[in-house]
């Protein structure tokens, strides 16, 4: 399993990445642009038997990359 993770600038079309700990989401995060506002949301995966099962994407939440 991991985490999908959809991400835009205003007015952008969403992009996704994928990764597989919990703690690469923050280390990640931190490569954004700074000074750039960014629109974040979050789901978990889970692969069985070859399908995988996504949760509810979470809330978005605007923030601005310092």
């Amino acid at each position: 399993g991991g985490y999908q993770i959809a991400y835009n600038l205003a007015g952008k079309k969403a992009k996704y990445k994928v990764v597989k700990k919990a703690g690469t989401v923050s280390a990640w995060l931190k490569k954004l642009k700074k000074g750039k506002k960014y629109t974040v949301r979050i789901r978990a995966y889970r692969v069985i038997s070859g399908t995988k099962y996504y949760s509810a994407w979470s809330a978005s939440k605007t923030k601005k990359v310092k």
